[in-house]
């Protein structure tokens, strides 16, 4: 059984919707810690002590990213962790990036390489692109330049707001954590990565969900 942690900012909002959505799924029991770097945040620390996830604070205002990186690693080593994933605009850096080379996992709202760094909904909504989405990819330290593992296409005319577009991130989740608990994310010696038998046609989802949305 894979072991999964989190590292997130601010509200939290994909996270705390994820989990509670799906809080009785076995999956999401797999989760051992929460690290954020915002000490306001009640009502996810309040999740986490319901379903007995360990939750971490660390305070931005005190702490530059290497601290945070540091302060992941140790936890990612002392709860055993095999993946990672982040909802944060910060910057990993150091040792973290070494000792867990492509098992951190970010999400963000553009189809990359298109749109890096933050306003990408708004970067590709300024330049009339005609596509709004999200991508999942491995961290490293190029700043959202990690390889790709899946994305999801939004078509921009349909844009009404921003949480349309980035609650997708939470489908995108809970399969790539599926399929990390099949062993069906496999990475090449190229960092290439591919899922095992997964479908590949162009839908709203690339790899295709093998989940329906809203049925876990």
């Amino acid at each position: 059984m894979k072991r999964f942690a989190f590292y997130v900012s601010n509200e939290a909002t994909r996270l705390k919707k994820t989990l509670h959505m799906y809080k009785s799924i076995k999956l999401l029991k797999q989760i051992e810690f929460v690290l954020i770097d915002n000490c306001d945040n009640s009502q996810l620390k309040n999740i986490c002590k319901d379903m007995e996830i360990a939750y971490y604070e660390v305070n931005l205002k005190k702490h530059e990213n290497k601290y945070i990186s540091d302060m992941f690693l140790k936890y990612l080593e002392k709860h055993n962790v095999d993946n990672a994933f982040i909802f944060s605009d910060k910057i990993l850096t150091g040792k973290l990036l070494i000792k867990y080379k492509n098992r951190i996992i970010n999400f963000h709202p553009s189809i990359l390489p298109a749109y890096k760094g933050l306003y990408a909904i708004d970067k590709a909504l300024a330049s009339n692109s005609l596509l709004l989405g999200n991508s999942a990819h491995i961290v490293t330290e190029e700043i959202d330049g990690g390889t790709i593992i899946m994305q999801n296409l939004f078509p921009a005319i349909k844009f009404k707001n921003y949480d349309e577009v980035l609650d997708k991130q939470i489908y995108m989740l809970l399969q790539i954590m599926i399929w990390i608990q099949q062993d069906r994310l496999y990475i090449d010696k190229n960092d290439k990565v591919f899922i095992l038998n997964a479908h590949y046609e162009i839908q709203e989802f690339i790899p295709n969900l093998e989940i329906k949305e809203g049925k876990i």
